[in-house]
């Protein structure tokens, strides 16, 4: 499960993983046009000069591949193999904690000068330590990545059936693909992420 928070965590990034890419391009671009301008362009050359946005742009696409290939996998693997249901309460759509965690943390870490090793070290250490926040407090659901793959966050009470009692949940945050208004009072199935935080298939 670690691991998947990880996955989840640097899906999460998508926007500035898009943005530091386009940044590195453009100053790649650049300096091959002034490599031309002024001198050959050759494979020495170009690596010289733009070694830290060549290894940077490969680290974030491999980086993000392999997270989306494993957060797909674990979407498939628990929609196939997930039986739990309960009934639906209310629901309220949670429109704001997405662009709420892309301009709390997401823009601001644009500021950081990605075309220095110094800056670029900065960068892993300040996510790295926003990374262990957001896993240990399970910050993750408001992935973008969600959001391209048709999910909406919603808050939810949910009514459960446990041990033959009937328990509500309160505010529980559910993931889900199917517009929820649609289905109060209707059972969903759900696989339960982390603490009153379902996804629903």
């Amino acid at each position: 499960m670690k691991k998947l928070k990880v996955y989840l965590f640097v899906t999460s990034l998508l926007p500035l993983w898009v943005l530091i890419i386009l940044y590195d391009t453009v100053f790649i671009i650049e300096n091959c046009v002034n490599l031309l301008k002024y001198d050959s362009l050759s494979c020495k050359n170009f690596f010289s000069g733009n070694y830290i946005e060549v290894v940077t742009v490969i680290i974030i696409l491999l980086a993000f591949i392999l997270s989306a290939i494993n957060v797909n996998k674990f979407l498939n693997e628990k929609k196939s193999n997930n039986y739990n249901s309960a009934k639906i309460l209310s629901v309220k759509k949670a429109n704001k904690l997405a662009p709420e965690f892309l301009m709390s943390y997401i823009l601001p870490l644009v500021a950081f000068d990605f075309s220095n090793l110094k800056g670029v070290l900065l960068f892993v250490v300040f996510i790295c330590i926003l990374g262990v926040i957001c896993i240990k407090y399970e910050n993750i659901y408001t992935s973008i990545f969600f959001e391209f793959k048709g999910y909406s966050i919603y808050l939810c009470d949910l009514q459960k059936t446990l041990a033959g009692n009937k328990v509500i949940y309160r505010d529980c945050i559910v993931l889900s693909k199917d517009d929820l208004y649609k289905k109060i009072r209707d059972n969903i199935i759900y696989y339960d992420f982390a603490n009153d935080v379902y996804i629903s298939y």
